[in-house]
């Protein structure tokens, strides 16, 4: 065989240790077992639910979607998917804070994993959290119109990163939009008590003509959808002042749906730093909130805390201070979010409140319970009945934020009914069918190892995401 290098045997059966060519046989064997090989490590990796045609660098824990049984008579609706997801802002990474983590911190390395896996799983629209804001201009707003996605991002001037929606641009053109500053908002003239920095923002997104065209055998009045990504305030003593986040999210979607004509569904995400016993989840999902002993000695608890001087909300700040505050505070943000800040201590089981600090609770809980508008929890309406291994408080999922030294749920997908439902009586309540959940891990199934971690997830929230059916 003449090669194109001017040999005259092809140097590919060559045994070096013999001296001799291999026979064809042997050079086909040779092939079998290298290709056994390959096979057998692509099977190892699919079964960990790593991609094996993706750089090891970059995979993450593949999770699959949990269909929901709706049985043969079960008609369809038009199809939409929604992620939530805290992305782990870079400028709140301390690398003392992931002693395991090493290049899997490295916003290089991070970019690629969140891109992929936001790509991967594909959802119809997406609603991102602690969003840098530099990032933003070089990285997402670039990249993710590469996958058919518009985007719209907020972020408060004094704060380094902000919340993003990004959506199917073929499925939906954007109507309107509302920026929400939480410090800003005094609903029924409650005030904030303390500066945090918080954002949210709501969208309203219609149905592009090609969606309804791909889905013409599917009867829906809707328009579109209204959807809300925000994120809440982080301190561990600020259970007033989320809830009082929480006030100001029911009159906002209210006032926003009011601006905007069709009939849309109405749903909000985020990562509202609350567990689903918490005060905050309770005056989102119950119509009218009544407090139990825990839950009332936590939120008063949190009105007697007397935060630093440089959260007063009258004063003023140079340029260098409030950076200086910046940089402070995301290092405490993360502190409590990673579990190690000496705030981080168990709320006491008892509370000898003041009346003033009394009537301040309840006048607040009061407002919430005036607002025409309660919402669900997607996953809490039938998640248990796709994966009943690990469910928590309110039919609830066990974790969606995860360290070493704390893990549990802090994230949400909200469905906006004017209505309580039950699980039994959600879906023709509200004309909607929920078709699948994205799998979450159990605190079984995560290592003892703080996240990001190669291989496993670039950061340290879990993304959750619904698919859902509209009627």
């Amino acid at each position: 065989m003449i090669e194109r290098n001017g040999n005259t045997h092809n140097d590919m059966g060559y045994d070096k240790a013999s001296g001799k060519y291999a026979t064809p046989a042997e050079i086909e064997a040779k092939r079998e077992a290298r290709r056994l090989k390959k096979q057998k490590l692509r099977e190892e990796l699919l079964s960990r639910g790593l991609d094996p045609d993706f750089p090891a660098e970059c995979q993450f824990i593949e999770r699959p979607i949990l269909l929901v049984p709706h049985g043969d008579n079960h008609e369809r609706g038009l199809p939409l998917s929604i992620m939530t997801y805290n992305c782990l802002a870079q400028t709140l990474i301390r690398r003392e804070m992931f002693p395991e983590s090493g290049p899997a911190l490295k916003w290089f390395v991070r970019s690629k994993v969140l891109l992929h896996e936001i790509k991967h799983y594909n959802a119809d629209i997406c609603c991102l959290q602690e969003i840098d804001d530099v990032q933003y201009d070089l990285f997402w707003s670039e990249e993710l119109p590469k996958f058919g996605y518009k985007t719209i991002y907020f972020h408060q001037d004094s704060k380094s990163h902000g919340v993003m929606i990004a959506w199917k641009e073929e499925l939906f053109q954007l109507e309107s939009h509302m920026n929400i500053e939480f410090d800003r908002e005094a609903p029924a003239g409650i005030q904030p008590r303390t500066r945090t920095n918080n954002v949210g923002l709501l969208v309203a997104l219609a149905f592009t003509d090609a969606f309804r065209a791909r889905n013409n055998r599917i009867r829906t009045s809707r328009s579109g959808v209204i959807i809300g990504t925000f994120h809440l305030f982080w301190h561990p003593f600020g259970t007033y002042d989320r809830t009082r986040q929480c006030l100001v999210i029911k009159k906002k979607i209210l006032e926003f749906a009011g601006t905007v004509k069709g009939d849309y569904c109405k749903m909000f995400t985020g990562d509202f730093n609350s567990q689903p016993n918490s005060v905050p989840y309770l005056v989102l999902t119950q119509p009218h909130a009544q407090l139990n002993t825990q839950q009332r000695t936590s939120i008063e608890a949190s009105t007697a805390y007397r935060y630093s001087e440089r959260r007063n909300l009258g004063k003023e700040y140079s340029m260098e201070e409030e950076e200086e505050e910046e940089e402070e505070e995301e290092k405490r943000e993360y502190e409590y979010d990673q579990g190690t800040d000496p705030w981080n201590t168990p709320r006491p089981d008892e509370f000898d409140s003041t009346e003033e600090q009394r009537q301040l609770v309840n006048n607040l809980i009061d407002r919430c319970n005036d607002v025409p508008l309660c919402a669900t929890s997607l996953y809490s309406i039938g998640y248990h009945t796709v994966d009943p291994t690990h469910i928590a408080d309110h039919h609830e999922p066990e974790l969606s934020s995860w360290s070493t030294k704390w893990a549990g749920l802090l994230d949400y997908i909200f469905y906006v009914n004017q209505r309580p439902s039950t699980p039994a009586t959600f879906e023709t309540a509200n004309n909607i069918a929920i078709a699948g959940y994205l799998q979450m891990p159990t605190h079984a199934q995560m290592h003892n190892h703080s996240q990001p971690y190669t291989g496993e997830y670039p950061s340290d929230h879990i993304s959750m995401m619904c698919a859902l059916e509209i009627y």
